[in-house]
């Protein structure tokens, strides 16, 4: 792992910590997507073709 990396995951376990939320930073890109309440922005935020 960089320093870049390790600074970048320090600082977000820090922010979670302190947020008192637990989830992954993976998980950000479903809730983005998730949140826009618009099913076609979605699919090109998440690069996705066909609608499922």
């Amino acid at each position: 792992m960089t320093l870049i990396q390790h600074a970048l995951r320090s600082r977000f376990d820090k922010a979670r910590e302190l947020a008192g939320v637990d989830f992954q930073f993976r998980d950000i890109r479903a809730k983005a997507a998730a949140d826009t309440g618009d099913l076609a922005h979605s699919q090109k935020l998440l690069a996705h073709k066909i609608a499922r």
